[in-house]
């Protein structure tokens, strides 16, 4: 089948998930406007570990469960489908419960009902057309978009799950196809106008799937630090049951199940008679090489986003972040093409390349996390601080500091951690922009998976989860033990 065929199929799968998924993202957002403080953070928590479980990790956990499918292509489409649907989910959710409220409200909706539609029709500026538009279609249809541009550029699930049967590949994904081309016979280097012809419908739909999504962001013209939860709706039973049931069952699928059946392998290797060999120098110094430029690349994109939304500049964060929302593998490319085939020889396929690459991929995602994890502080706080800081007192400074770190310092700690885990796993990025001696660790391990299953691939999977977590733990408890006190009374002074 060939790329653009490949191309219809996967634009056929994104729509038809998306559809289904927008009234889960629908439910789950009402139900999270509904819920108390405390039951919301768990419902938050257990609706983002999906998100940030590796794509090919969940789909390496269900690789023997794929093989029993292989003459059965429909029921394999059919559960890759759900896995798809359990990661974008919370992107759906993220969109309604971020999105200004359409100027349609419930009132105004209720006002119709009583009215009717045959006086309504009437009325230019009240017909159908108009309705939708003004109504919760104005969040719907964005959120719809956004999921559907997700399905369509995902890659890691699909390249595990893929099954030859005759003619037929299950499940279809152009960016598998396409990047299979450029890996293996070297599309484009010869001459880099392949690229383009191969790339030029998937490129074209996702520009059109974005265009409601920078609509939206278009029209978002709060400032950050007032967009919050709205006012908790009264709580139905019905809609909290759905909610809970989805959310349980996207935890086991999408994060539970996949990281206990790499526990259970990997332990099982370690506690074998090679553990010495599955935990080496070289494969710790591997994690470690692979780390350091997605922290570099987290923290580029997470001051950009940062200053960015302080400053209100949406028109300069629609322009740098829209490469990043065509997807990693339609950037990488475009990368490719505009900066690296023009480019001096010292930046073509280099690590600088790479971080670039990584920094605008991320750009879109720290800024949904600067409003999400309401990274900018109150302006009140920001003064309070400033004035304790130059305090000619060293408790009042070592106060000053401490406001400052706990209502913007954590948030933006947090935010590059976010950022760094997303950069560390990625996979097309670093095949693209990389040096050709320079592999990452996560690509190391998604080549090997295509394999097969073993315990000691296992255990050095979960060697490369636990390594930037233990990193960021590590890390944290030295934080903790330095004499900070001693740092606010110097930086302080005058």
């Amino acid at each position: 089948m060939s790329v653009s065929w490949e191309c219809v199929w996967t634009l056929v799968r994104a729509v038809a998930i998306s559809s289904c998924a927008c009234p889960v993202a629908r439910l789950l957002a009402s139900h999270l406007e509904s819920a108390t403080l405390g039951r919301r953070h768990r419902s938050l928590l257990a609706l983002a570990l999906p998100l940030l479980t590796p794509g090919f990790v969940v789909a390496y956990a269900y690789t023997n469960l794929v093989l029993s499918f292989v003459h059965s292509p429909a029921v394999n489409e059919i559960f890759y489908d759900l896995l798809v649907a359990i990661q974008v989910v919370p992107v759906g959710t993220a969109v309604l419960l971020l999105a200004p409220p359409p100027p349609l409200s419930a009132s105004g909706a209720w006002c119709e009902r009583m009215v009717g539609g045959d006086r309504l029709r009437r009325v230019s500026s009240c017909r159908w057309h108009r309705r939708m538009l003004l109504g919760p279609t104005r969040q719907l249809v964005p959120a719809a978009s956004l999921m559907a541009l997700m399905v369509f550029h995902e890659f890691e699930v699909a390249s595990l799950f893929r099954v030859t049967t005759g003619r037929s590949t299950t499940p279809a994904s152009w960016s598998n196809a396409l990047f299979e081309l450029i890996a293996l016979q070297n599309l484009g280097n010869a001459d880099p106008s392949e690229l383009w012809r191969a790339s030029w419908l998937p490129l074209v739909c996702s520009v059109v799937l974005l265009g409601p999504v920078l609509a939206l962001a278009w029209t978002t013209r709060v400032a950050p630090s007032s967009l919050a939860m709205a006012t908790p709706r009264r709580r139905r039973r019905r809609r909290h049951v759905l909610s809970v049931a989805w959310l349980g069952t996207a935890l086991l699928l999408g994060t539970l199940y996949p990281l206990c059946s790499l526990i259970i392998d990997g332990g099982r290797a370690w506690l074998g008679p090679r553990a010495s060999q599955i935990v080496r120098h070289e494969h710790l110094w591997h994690c470690a090489r692979s780390l350091l430029p997605a922290l570099l690349a987290a923290v580029g994109a997470a001051t950009f986003a940062t200053w960015v939304v302080c400053r209100r500049r949406l028109g300069l964060l629609i322009m740098f972040a829209t490469p990043g929302l065509l997807g990693s593998l339609s950037l990488g490319v475009g990368f490719s093409w505009l900066v690296l085939m023009l480019s001096p020889g010292g930046l073509r396929h280099s690590i600088l390349a790479m971080i670039a690459g990584q920094g605008l991929w991320l750009l879109p995602r720290a800024a949904v996390l600067v409003v999400l994890l309401a990274v900018l502080p109150n302006q009140e706080h920001v003064h309070l601080a400033s004035l304790l800081k130059h305090s000619p007192q060293d408790r009042q400074r070592r106060a000053g500091w401490s406001l400052a770190w706990q209502h913007a310092g954590r948030r933006f700690a947090w935010m590059v951690v976010l950022l760094a885990w997303w950069a560390y796993l990625e996979l097309t990025l670093n095949e693209l922009l990389a040096p050709t001696a320079w592999i990452s660790i996560s690509q190391q391990m998604y080549q090997q998976m295509h394999f097969g299953r073993s315990m000691a691939l296992s255990a050095s999977t979960l060697v490369v989860i636990l390594f930037p977590i233990g990193t960021t733990v590590l890390l944290s408890r030295i934080c903790r033990w330095l004499p900070w006190h001693k740092l606010y009374a110097w930086g302080g002074t005058r």
